[in-house]
């Protein structure tokens, strides 16, 4: 059975062991300093550098204080910290998911639901689409090792074909698998005997067990969505012959953005080439989502306790969803609050050592709903080249700065970064493809106690499997929840 080895989690820095925002904040202290001494103030000078450049560069508990700092000034200036849906009137959507629309594009006589997104980049909006479909795969539990490898690989050669030359075709720019446990309700079992008056487990004795009963047993469902942006509009005017087709949006005004529909239209012809090779490499994939199982799976995770309808209801039928998002949301540093359920938001850090390919398991069978969510983003061949040398000369440089700093040695830290670009460079030339990637995970609970012993049972999850961490998102749960789930939306880089 083969085995995956992370590269190190720490970033190549900027000059030596520092990162760009160090860097920015030790001019400033040298630039205090300077103007101290022109201005006769040295003594003034020296102390307020000293300070800065202690502002910059300290750490608490791993992270630094100006970053700790900013988070609390954040916190304290946010508004929309708590938010409920109006009782009458027109519904509105809640700020978790403010900037995402949910339109409706018909194809072949089926509704597909497309989320529409934003990111700004230099004071400008770009757009970006996105659809889901749900996938099945064989369980890897009963797999040999051969035919595991298998499996890993030909979901690697899928991303793999969207790591193209901007302008050599469509692709999907981000694609994201989501693992999604919902709870087990034995209530709904008990409510289904009492209502058909069925004797046995609808007595009061199995009544008074599934009260007290542990919900620990989750419906699991895998869901997969891919992303096209406003970058590859050229590619969808070539696809689309530059004929642009009103479709009707989620709100039932007219959509007056052709090239929004251009882009709509491409990213379902995306998403139907990538179904067509998971397909091909053994994977079962469903239609894609409508409008009304976006929604449903907005407000399922949401709220994974809350018994839902498995019928659609009459608005349903007609493709037009009950809700299409919480009721209610309130965001505490600790956790965010959605309808009745609690959530946690955490960044996942790859494990340190050697692990096998379904290292996984350990964090997906940790008891009680949770969302796990991976995220790839296609990088182009020669944005990598690129990439791969900038990061190997300043690692050059920094192991130079680094050493002469040490006495002349190499960290164990600095060696096992080189070896990593040395390993990139070897897959890169054997025709290896590069995808950025980052994982999410919201554990769910009913009460804030609950959530916090799911919590610390995910830890020693992660640590079990191959030393793997997590960050978490503290203060900004509501973000982290809306980037886990596969709606497209895009998380910045830190520059730490």
């Amino acid at each position: 059975m083969s085995e995956v080895l992370w590269p190190p989690a720490d970033k190549v820095k900027y000059l030596g062991w520092l990162s760009v925002p160090d860097v920015a904040w030790l001019a400033v202290a040298l630039g205090i300093g300077v103007v101290g001494l022109l201005t006769g103030n040295i003594l003034i000078g020296a102390v307020l550098a000293l300070l800065t450049a202690i502002w910059g560069r300290t750490q608490l508990g791993g992270t630094r204080i100006r970053t700790r700092a900013r988070q609390r000034i954040a916190w304290r200036l946010r508004r929309n910290k708590r938010w409920t849906a109006p009782l009458r009137g027109t519904a509105k959507v809640s700020p978790m998911l403010k900037g995402l629309s949910l339109e409706m594009v018909p194809v072949e006589g089926r509704t597909v639901g497309v989320v529409r997104s934003e990111r700004t980049i230099m004071r400008s909006k770009v757009p970006s689409f996105t659809v889901m479909l749900p996938v099945t795969c064989s369980s890897t539990t009963f797999m040999g090792d051969a035919e595991k490898d298998l499996q890993v690989s030909m979901w690697g050669d899928v991303l793999g074909a969207q790591c193209v030359e901007r302008g050599d075709g469509l692709v999907a720019e981000r694609i994201t698998w989501t693992d999604v446990h919902r709870a087990t309700s034995p209530h709904a079992l008990q409510a289904d005997m009492a209502r058909f008056d069925t004797g046995g487990p609808a007595s009061e004795d199995y009544a008074e067990y599934v009260a007290g009963f542990d919900e620990i047993g989750a419906a699991h469902h895998i869901v997969v969505s891919m992303t096209v942006s406003a970058a590859q509009l050229a590619g969808a005017k070539a696809l689309a012959g530059a004929a642009a087709v009103g479709l009707a949006r989620s709100d039932g005004r007219k959509s007056n953005a052709s090239n929004d529909e251009l882009l709509m239209r491409a990213v379902v012809s995306v998403g139907r080439e990538i179904k067509q090779k998971l397909e091909g490499k053994g994977f079962k994939c469903g239609e894609f989502l409508r409008p009304v199982d976006v929604a449903r799976l907005i407000v399922d995770a949401g709220d994974p306790f809350e018994p839902r309808p498995t019928m659609l209801t009459a608005k349903e039928r007609f493709g037009l969803p009950e809700r299409v998002g919480p009721n209610s949301v309130q965001a505490e540093r600790s956790y965010v609050a959605i309808d009745n359920a609690f959530h946690r938001t955490f960044q996942l850090t790859w494990p340190k050592t050697a692990v096998r390919n379904e290292w996984m398991w350990r964090v997906l069978a940790v008891p009680g709903p949770k969302m796990v969510t991976t995220v790839f983003e296609a990088v182009a061949p020669s944005t990598a080249d690129v990439q791969m040398d900038a990061r190997a000369s300043r690692q050059r440089s920094n192991s130079v700065i680094v050493a002469a700093r040490k006495g002349g040695g190499e960290t164990i830290a600095d060696a096992r970064k080189r070896a990593a670009l040395k390993a990139d460079e070897a897959a890169t030339g054997e025709g290896h493809e590069q995808l950025d990637s980052y994982a999410l995970i919201v554990m769910s609970a009913r009460t804030p106690a609950e959530l916090n012993v799911l919590c610390a049972r995910l830890r020693e999850a992660l640590r079990e499997s191959g030393r793997a961490t997590v960050r978490e998102l503290t203060g900004v749960h509501d973000v982290g929840f809306r980037l886990a789930l596969p709606l497209g939306a895009h998380a910045a880089e830190s520059r730490e």
